[in-house]
Parts: C-alpha cells; structure tokens; sequence
C-alpha cells in the first residue's frame, strides 16, 4: 500500500513491527470451567472501540453469570470509565487507571481472556505482550490486528464497532476450554517471531540495505 500511495519501487519500503520482551512468554493454565475474567489494556478512547466494548461487557453479563471485566492502563479515571458500562456493572468491572510495567505480564496471567476491540492500530503491544503469555485473544479484524491474528488459527477476529460479535466470539471462549488452549498456544508460538531480537535483526537489515543503496 506505502508503494503504491507513495509512488516507490518494490523492495524500498520495509515495515518493522513492535516487539515484545521475553519476559511475558509464560506457561499458561485454562481452567476448565468457572466464569471468565477478561482484560482490556490501553488508554480509554473511542478510536479502541471502548464503547463496544462495554456493550459487548452488558451483553456477556446476561449470557455468562459471574464474566468479570478488567480495564487496565486507561489513564481516563475509574469514574469516567465506568459511566460507559451498564449501572448494574457493579464490582464486576475493575478499573486500574495506571500500571507500572513490571506488573504487566502478572495482570496478563492473571486473567483468562484478552480482549481488543480497537478501530485502527498499528501493531499493538498489549496484543503481542498478551498473546506472548498464551492468553487467547479476541479483537478486531482490522489494520494491525488482522496482520497477526488468524481468526480460529491463533485468536478470534470480529467485525469492527460490532458489540454482539465480540460477545459472541468471548462466549464461545467461555464454553470450551480446549479452544482457549488452542488458540492461546497458537497465539504463543506466532509471537514468538515478534521477540525484540527477532525485530532488531530485521531493522539491521533495512539499515543495511539504506546503507547499501545510498552508497550506489
């Protein structure tokens, strides 16, 4: 697409992805049964698709007594979070506005089921840090999403700004255990292509190739 929007020749623009440090590759149990507890990082904004979120959450509540939700790393405050998800939300929404690093890959481990229903992103690092820790992993089939997860492969892909279909897809999630093993090991291995070691070899090799052409 940056060849064709930019008038390039083939093999003049490269894309380097993000990366994720070893430390959030983790052994992973699924519980066999027992509602869910799904997690949601990143800061609140309406292009994360927040708000479907939150009706996807109101619609999980009815479908699957005792489902918790975390919101993580929103920077917005639990107040200002809360006023998106139904009154009756109560204690099963928690809200942990800010988060130091090193507490990240205990959060991921933490919960069950990591869920992005964002609009339009890059490559999202909370993506890469969640699936590294074997969690399965529903989000949107779009943009950088769509260019690491393979719906039924090693995650769930919805349709963008679609609250019944992210209900849906954490549902099934919450009836089989065995998919959400599958999908978490198969998430796990795919990211392991996406180590910061794995990315700095590749951004060594465009800055070779820079280094090479301008010398011609």
């Amino acid at each position: 697409m940056a060849e064709l929007k930019y008038g390039r020749e083939p093999g003049l623009i490269w894309y380097v992805p993000n990366g994720v440090e070893e430390r959030f590759f983790a052994t992973r149990e699924y519980k066999d049964a027992g509602p869910l507890s799904l997690l949601y990082v990143g800061t609140w904004l309406d292009r994360k698709g927040v708000h479907y979120l939150a009706d996807a959450f109101a619609i999980l509540a009815d479908r699957c007594p005792g489902i918790t939700m975390t919101v993580a790393g929103s920077i917005a405050s639990e107040k200002e979070v809360r006023a998106h998800f139904a009154p009756d939300a109560g204690e099963s929404v928690r809200v942990v506005p800010f988060v130091e690093r090193s507490e990240m890959p205990g959060i991921y481990m933490a919960h069950d089921v990591f869920v992005f229903p964002s609009l339009v992103e890059g490559m999202p690092l909370t993506l890469l840090e969640a699936m590294a820790t074997g969690m399965p992993v529903v989000t949107t089939n779009t943009s950088g999403m769509a260019d690491i997860v393979e719906d039924g492969v090693n995650g769930r892909l919805v349709p963008p700004a679609d609250a019944r279909s992210l209900a849906t897809a954490v549902e099934q999630l919450q009836g089989s255990s065995d998919m959400r093993r599958q999908l978490g090991l198969a998430g796990q291995k795919t990211v392991r292509r996406y180590t910061w070691k794995q990315v700095a070899r590749k951004l060594e090799k465009v800055l070779e190739l820079a280094v090479s052409n301008d010398k011609r």
